[in-house]
């Protein structure tokens, strides 16, 4: 919850001035993210018709695989419902205004800009596909236009049979982190404050996407079998056992879809 929110991060930044007191730089600074909408990523995507207004919201929420209407979701998939994602979201701009309070607290408290804030959470919500119904504002690098088709979002990672991308690409397979592309999106936000603060060689736009876009091995390698798993439900269970597993939660057995 935001107070303890402000709690555990006041405290962070009482050990980072600690550290920053052997710093032989007298014009060292500190360059933070903020929390982003969790609801945006695909780990949790939006089922049935999308409910009135922007951002757009979905009846329910459950794992990429099992997003196929909600009658997975009525026999028992795990699953957030609108309010849920409401009250997540709701929480982690609590979370974020507070964030802006204690950054500027403690560049009072230095008498100097020592504290500067990556609005990584803007940045994702402009970079949001369903949320935004289909029409995302995210300005990319120069770089994507001509180099990387079709263009990238924050859907789940889907190819067709011929491998060719239908959608996702700045999310990775467990459907929480970035892809490597989407690593170098991250540090190219981090560049635009980093260059606006004037730290020296900071540049965004020196960012090497040809190597950062070659060695993405799920853009230049696709996965043609992800065609399978939005088709078949046999496939769909397996790889929510896999999600499940990779989070401490299943149980080893395959059993109905209630068992997940």
């Amino acid at each position: 919850m935001p107070d303890d929110f402000v709690a555990e991060y006041r405290e962070l930044l009482d050990r980072v001035d600690t550290l920053m007191r052997r710093n032989e730089s007298p014009g060292w600074r500190v360059f933070v993210a903020n929390v982003p909408h969790v609801t945006i990523v695909p780990i949790a995507t939006g089922v049935g018709d999308p409910l009135p207004g922007l951002p757009r919201y979905y009846p329910y929420y459950t794992y990429p695989p099992l997003a196929r209407g909600t009658r997975l979701i009525e026999a028992g998939a795990p699953h957030l419902t609108a309010a849920d994602a409401r009250r997540i979201d709701e929480t982690v701009d609590a979370c974020n205004a507070q964030l802006v309070r204690l950054i500027e607290e403690r560049n009072a408290r230095h008498r100097a800009p020592r504290y500067h804030l990556v609005d990584v959470s803007g940045g994702l919500d402009r970079l949001a596909y369903r949320r935004t119904g289909g029409e995302p504002s995210y300005e990319f690098p120069a770089y994507f236009a001509a180099n990387v088709a079709p263009p990238m979002d924050t859907r789940f990672y889907h190819v067709d049979r011929a491998g060719r991308r239908k959608a996702g690409g700045i999310v990775s397979l467990d459907g929480v982190h970035p892809s490597v592309i989407g690593q170098g999106l991250l540090a190219h936000e981090f560049l635009k404050v980093m260059r606006e603060a004037g730290v020296p060689g900071a540049d965004p736009d020196r960012l090497p996407w040809p190597r950062t876009v070659a060695s993405d091995t799920l853009y230049q390698d696709p996965i043609p079998l992800m065609e399978e798993i939005y088709q078949y439900e046999e496939l769909s269970y397996a790889v929510l056992s896999a999600y499940r597993y990779v989070f401490g939660g299943f149980q080893g057995r395959r059993g109905s879809i209630k068992d997940f």
